[in-house]
């Protein structure tokens, strides 16, 4: 069986939030050759002139983080931002530290309140997916993880498999478990234990300790519509872009098997 990703790559904005101005940074991604971001939580000041900055480097968002709490609390809010610039799949990609879940009740009611949201952006024509980190991989006294009960809402999946792996998960077979969710591939790669932590840990794709070639094919193969480039704390934002890219172009039109 093979699997290609027909969706542009993308780039997580988080990634380039330590270099301003945003102007400058969509002008390079578009000259790298992405064609695609994705926007974090603090991209949206200003909707419209960021709108007309992805128009003029011919760049689109089809998906985006929002912050859970603002989500859960202000949909409509979340939706006309989304309308704005075009983004179609709404990530829950943030959550402040105390508005975690403590236990398997809150999980589960947490699932309850994005299965209701899910259903509302589903009406108006979205989708709502869910961004996990390490948290969600952290086993509950019952054997099961917050991602089992989340996912168990009906949401769509964007998997980071660099924070499966920092949470001591098997990405591989975590993609696999959650597949029917799968849609969304966060690109990331973990240093290893020996190199020097300048970027807290994180590598670009290909000098890492991830097998990013595996974890592509077995997402492609599921039918995930998007990769999604991201490193938390590149100590240079334009060659961590450079090299993600150029790992994507390999893959583009690799024999997935």
């Amino acid at each position: 069986m093979t699997g290609t990703i027909d969706h542009p790559f993308s780039f997580q904005l988080s990634s380039s939030r330590n270099f301003p101005p945003l102007e400058t940074q969509l002008e390079t991604l578009a000259k790298i050759g992405f064609t695609n971001v994705e926007p974090h939580c603090d991209s949206y000041a200003h909707p419209a002139q960021m709108r007309r900055l992805l128009d003029r480097f011919g760049l689109s968002c089809a998906s985006g983080h929002f912050n859970v709490a603002t989500l859960l609390d202000r949909p409509l809010a979340c939706l006309r931002i989304a309308e704005t610039l075009g983004i179609k799949t709404l990530v829950a990609g943030d959550m402040l530290p105390q508005d975690r879940p403590l236990h398997e009740d809150d999980w589960r009611q947490l699932a309850d309140r994005l299965g209701a949201l899910n259903a509302l952006l589903a009406g108006k024509g979205f989708r709502l997916a869910w961004h996990n980190h390490d948290v969600e991989l952290a086993p509950l006294p019952s054997g099961l993880t917050p991602l089992d009960i989340l996912l168990e809402s009906g949401v769509d999946w964007e998997a980071d498999v660099g924070w499966i792996a920092r949470a001591g998960g098997d990405p591989l077979a975590t993609l696999q478990k959650h597949a029917p969710h799968l849609t969304l591939m966060h690109l990331k790669d973990v240093a290893p234990a020996t190199a020097s932590l300048t970027e807290a840990g994180w590598a670009d794709p290909g000098a890492g300790v991830l097998d990013l070639v595996a974890l592509w094919a077995c997402a492609a193969q599921r039918g995930v519509t998007a990769m999604i480039a991201e490193h938390n704390a590149p100590g240079d934002y334009v060659r961590f872009a450079q090299t993600a890219f150029a790992f994507m172009e390999a893959r583009r039109d690799a024999d997935l098997v």
